[in-house]
């Protein structure tokens, strides 16, 4: 599965409302797709919105992986639903 897919999905399910996500856009369709979902497209490579990472492809693997380790090794923080 393609991470500009797994966007797409997490889109149409409603996990991304009001975060803050990245994607390889080449058909130029995912940033209105994230917007109709309520999320915030932003062009950089990886970003970290609690516990959603995004990044823009396999060009940036390296940031991806280090972004997933840093965010791992934050202490578990409980949070109510809809904040």
């Amino acid at each position: 599965m393609t991470q500009e897919r797994l966007q797409k999905i997490l889109a149409h399910a409603g996990v991304l409302d009001g975060r803050r996500v990245t994607g390889w856009d080449d058909d130029h369709k995912l940033a209105g797709i994230l917007k109709d979902a309520g999320a915030e497209y932003v062009h950089v490579d990886v970003v970290v919105d609690r516990n959603i990472i995004t990044a823009t492809g396999p060009t940036v693997a390296k940031e991806f992986g280090q972004a997933i380790i840093e965010t791992l090794q934050q202490p578990y923080i409980e949070v109510e639903e809809g904040e």
